[in-house]
């Protein structure tokens, strides 16, 4: 397919491939106000909006009990607070502490209390801030413990 460029600056058929053959146009650069209504990667493709209102902006799989991040996407680093309890700070803040937060516990063998289970839990929102959130891991009755895996994601813009 041919690179179209209208009238109205509307770009039909460009692909990484075609860039360099775009006329005045460098192979690498940065594209700036780019408008789009699909993301694709040749596969699989999704709204823009879906990106732009609902990003994953971090995410983060923990040790509570060794304190070390097995995997991460946007935390710069974790700092224990006390038992069962975790600053995440993020690489690259959101643009406010308006973003939602997700947290899991491992059960990891220590069911033990009658039965009891882990929840994964945030703080209050006083310690909802654009660069890290606190998170905090707990039995029901609701005593705080560290727990082998913490797993918490972090939407917003």
């Amino acid at each position: 397919m041919p690179t179209i460029i209208s009238g109205d600056g509307t770009i039909t058929g460009l692909t990484a491939t075609g860039i360099s053959a775009v006329q005045n146009l460098p192979a690498t650069g940065t594209i700036t106000n780019l408008t789009t209504t699909t993301i694709s990667d040749g596969t699989n493709s999704t709204s823009s909006t879906n990106l732009v209102r609902a990003p994953c902006k971090a995410w983060i799989k923990y040790s509570g009990t060794a304190q070390t991040i097995y995997a991460s996407y946007n935390v710069s680093s974790v700092t224990y607070l006390f038992t069962g309890r975790y600053q995440v700070n993020f690489t690259t803040a959101f643009s406010s502490a308006n973003y939602a937060a997700c947290v899991t516990a491992s059960v990891d063998g220590e069911i033990g209390v009658s039965g009891a289970f882990k929840i994964g839990f945030t703080e209050q929102a006083s310690t909802y801030l654009a660069g890290s959130c606190v998170i905090g891991v707990g039995l029901p009755d609701p005593a705080v413990t560290n727990t082998a895996i913490v797993s918490a994601i972090f939407i917003g813009t």
